[in-house]
């Protein structure tokens, strides 16, 4: 393979460097020149891979001139074109709000036209000659209304999922920036949240291996980032889960 060749297929976006068309997390449409899926934020592209861990994951901006792997928390460079989540967090609450303002504006509209479809078919069976027409028209307010209310469930899923996404991402972050690590409590103190909340973002980030967990003798439990054995020690797992991920796909084709 050529120089030129080689250099194309490194580039940050290129389709041939590991970008595919769609998300294969969610199937969203990936924009050509971009790196990162516009609908759920997975990282693509082998310049995103983390040296530590080996997870192809985006960088979070520590400190002011100082970036750490959003997967890992150990220190990385940032190179070009690599994403930068000081804001994803932002973006996801972002999301969140307006997927839950769909669903809250559809729940009423739903509402409304099962209790019309109600009223037409009462309409009809009270008023003679109607019926037909009143069943008809009843029936559509029915399916539009049911319609209405089953995406609004969807949406507030959706938004909920979207929330939960944006407070794991703070506390990661929070919880990168301290050193000797941070118990639920003091994340929940230092990002003005609730300590449920706080808590099921830590353990969902420990039970996902973005976090690692310690429990002194008083039990009180301690997050932190993992260090660089077990950051070696989960690299090698994750490429071993990519390799059996991959002859899977070659078994299903």
């Amino acid at each position: 393979m050529s120089e030129a060749r080689s250099s194309r297929i490194s580039q940050p976006g290129a389709p041939q460097a590991g970008v595919p068309e769609k998300c294969t997390a969610c199937d969203t449409a990936i924009p050509e020149g971009r790196d990162r899926c516009p609908g759920c934020g997975k990282v693509y592209g082998e310049w995103n891979r983390c040296p530590s861990c080996h997870a192809v994951a985006a960088v979070h901006e520590a400190q002011r001139g100082r970036y750490v792997c959003a997967a890992c928390g150990a220190p990385r460079a940032r190179q070009r074109g690599t994403p930068v989540d000081a804001h994803f967090a932002d973006e996801l609450w972002r999301r969140s709000l307006m997927t839950r303002a769909g669903s809250w504006a559809l729940w009423p509209t739903g509402a409304a036209f099962v209790t019309s479809s109600a009223l037409a078919f009462g309409v009809g069976q009270i008023v003679e000659y109607t019926f037909a027409y009143a069943s008809a028209f009843g029936g559509l307010m029915a399916a539009v209304g049911v319609s209405a209310l089953f995406f609004a469930r969807r949406l507030g899923k959706r938004a909920r999922l979207l929330m939960d996404q944006a407070r794991q991402e703070r506390v990661l972050v929070q919880v990168t920036r301290a050193r000797a690590g941070l118990t639920a409590g003091e994340a929940a103190h230092a990002l003005h949240m609730k300590p449920v909340h706080a808590d099921a973002a830590l353990t969902s980030l420990a039970k996902t291996g973005r976090l690692d967990l310690d429990v002194d003798e008083r039990g009180t439990v301690r997050y932190r980032v993992l260090t660089e054995e077990e950051r070696r020690r989960r690299g090698l797992a994750l490429e071993e889960e990519e390799e059996q991920e991959a002859l899977r796909r070659e078994r299903e084709i």
